[in-house]
């Protein structure tokens, strides 16, 4: 909804084009950060206030989830092989070019989940003319061994019971939000 808005884009790149200092890493945090906080203003300057529509939908989504059968599903550990080549190693470690992280970034559904940053996989892509330099200099910093901020780290950790009444943590599934 927002991408589509007429004044998105002008926004983004406004907020965008402030300076940020620091590590690649952490300039793009800062970025998105800053970009999120102007989001929000935008969002009730532009849409008006949403959170009942909001609570609303979480508590209809909700019902769907208490109404949804409960499934087990199978362990899958066995069926990675957990050995690969130096060759295969070395392509994996090598610092990947800007295409080449457009291009995971393109693999990505647009309305997937969003990142700890509150941002997902379509609005990267459509502000890519933006954001592009930022994201892959973050990554190419991640790649030379930068020290990931606690910005990208920072999960909740919760545990799926396996089966009714668990009594250890192998009868747990960990689920990082």
């Amino acid at each position: 909804m927002w991408i589509s808005h007429e004044s998105f884009m002008d926004l983004v790149s406004r907020v965008w084009m402030e300076e940020a200092n620091g590590l690649a890493l952490l300039r793009l945090a800062s970025k998105l950060k800053h970009l999120k906080v102007s989001l929000k203003v935008w969002n009730k300057q532009v849409f008006g206030k949403t959170q009942a529509h909001i609570a609303e939908l979480e508590a209809r989504v909700q019902g769907l989830e208490n109404t949804r059968p409960r499934t087990i599903l199978p362990a899958l550990a066995g069926l990675v092989d957990p050995v690969i080549t130096d060759e295969e190693n070395h392509g994996l470690c090598r610092i990947p070019l800007q295409q080449e992280v457009y291009d995971a970034l393109c693999s990505i559904p647009e309305d997937s989940c969003s990142g700890q940053d509150g941002f997902n996989s379509g609005f990267f892509r459509s502000c890519w003319h933006f954001v592009s330099n930022d994201v892959t200099d973050a990554v190419a910093e991640f790649f030379r061994g930068g020290v990931l901020p606690r910005f990208y780290i920072a999960s909740y950790l919760v545990l799926i019971p396996k089966v009714e009444n668990p009594g250890s943590f192998d009868k747990f599934w960990p689920i990082s939000l």
